[in-house]
């Protein structure tokens, strides 16, 4: 199938799921999701929220897609974030994760888990437990205490 075969899952806003995308072809705006056999079923981008693979697996070699909810345990602590996104007017962007109780720089900015020179730890001592859109309690809970934020997961969330 020719498009963007490029590793991505989708969340069907409609369907209420996710799904592993087959193909992407921005110039109709199609998604193409792979079902049994050698099937194919087409989605209107519009239905759906892309979720692309960062090229990273959490700590049980599970790939790690854009809006998954993962947890980090160190020794007295165990919290959660959100896969994020930003991009900096300098044309570089970097995928990270957001997290609201822990690691706040001077002017209470949230920090990522994880930097890039490695000194607090790695993606793949992370554990995938969900994603933004998932019903588990735990997530939900965690998801609303987002919401009393003013950040752009929100917008994903009620979209």
């Amino acid at each position: 199938m020719e498009g963007l075969n490029f590793p991505y899952k989708a969340w069907h806003k409609e369907e209420k799921r996710i799904f592993e995308v087959s193909c992407i072809k921005f110039d109709k705006q199609e998604v193409w999701e792979k079902k049994q056999g050698n099937s194919f079923f087409k989605y209107k981008l519009k239905d759906l929220i892309l979720m692309p693979y960062i090229w990273q697996k959490d700590k049980k070699f599970n790939s790690i897609y854009l809006h998954d909810v993962v947890s980090f345990k160190e020794e007295s602590f165990s919290y959660l974030g959100v896969v994020s996104w930003s991009a900096s007017i300098t044309g570089g962007s970097t995928f990270y994760i957001e997290d609201y109780d822990v690691y706040k720089d001077d002017l209470n900015n949230d920090l990522p888990f994880y930097d890039f020179m490695g000194t607090k730890f790695s993606w793949n001592e992370l554990e995938i437990v969900g994603s933004v859109f998932s019903k588990d309690k735990l997530i939900v809970e965690f998801l609303e205490k987002i919401k009393t934020k003013e950040i752009n997961i929100v917008n994903i969330i009620d979209g």
